[in-house]
């Protein structure tokens, strides 16, 4: 499991990437995988075991009545993170001061800015978003450089919930939002990438950058 108890739609949409690798000096067989959290993770094809190690970290919980989230997720250890995974109102981004402003407000609202914050009433941030990080365009792999070569969004996107009585009464949220009612629980959700006043994303460019990974070194080459 890349994502426990998904809350984000951080499915993994990139297909797995079946390759080999030389490690301390010796060649195996790995699986490489990637997620929509901008995190790449080496496997055992065999048994699906870690070869590069995999912790498990405390991440935010849920403020929803009755919503029991994840105390953890698993992060690799010594590979990095490909996107951005947290974004602060002071990081906000505008071509103008009124976006700049804008989206720091919107930002100082919320109930968390970085990854893995639950969705909430009060509106948080996905970042990656559910259509960023590592999504449908997957990885290829540089044999003679031994490098993963992933592409990668960082446009964040605002979530919020709709308590369900709320919603069959019309309130829809924002305008601008992907509004989807869940059948069978308490709330539906709205979710719109978070945009300044003129419509350019709140998070700083580059929106999308095309990434080599040294997966021995674990660092970004370019």
């Amino acid at each position: 499991q890349m994502v426990h108890h998904d809350l984000w739609d951080y499915d993994t949409a990139a297909s797995p990437l079946l390759t080999s690798l030389t490690l301390n000096g010796k060649r195996r067989d790995v699986l490489i995988a990637g997620n929509k959290t901008a995190m790449l993770y080496v496997l055992d094809p065999a048994t699906g075991k870690p070869v590069l190690p995999i912790e498990e970290r405390p991440v935010p919980q849920s403020t929803v009545p009755g919503e029991v989230t994840s105390p953890t997720q698993p992060f690799p250890v010594t590979l990095p993170t490909l996107a951005r995974q947290s974004l602060a109102p002071a990081e906000a981004w505008g071509q103008t001061e009124a976006d700049r402003k804008a989206c720091q407000a919107d930002l100082e609202s919320m109930s968390g800015t970085s990854m893995f914050t639950p969705p909430s009433l009060q509106g948080s941030l996905a970042v990656p978003s559910n259509f960023g990080g590592i999504n449908w365009s997957g990885l290829a792999w540089d044999a003679q450089h031994q490098r993963a070569i992933v592409a990668v969004s960082n446009i964040p996107v605002k979530l919020q919930l709709i308590p369900a009585d709320q919603f069959a009464k019309g309130e829809r949220g924002n305008f601008r939002a992907q509004v989807t009612a869940q059948k069978g629980g308490p709330y539906a959700i709205a979710r719109a990438p978070l945009r300044g006043p003129s419509g350019d994303p709140c998070g700083p460019p580059p929106w999308g950058e095309l990434v080599a990974v040294d997966l021995a070194a674990g660092k970004i080459a370019w």
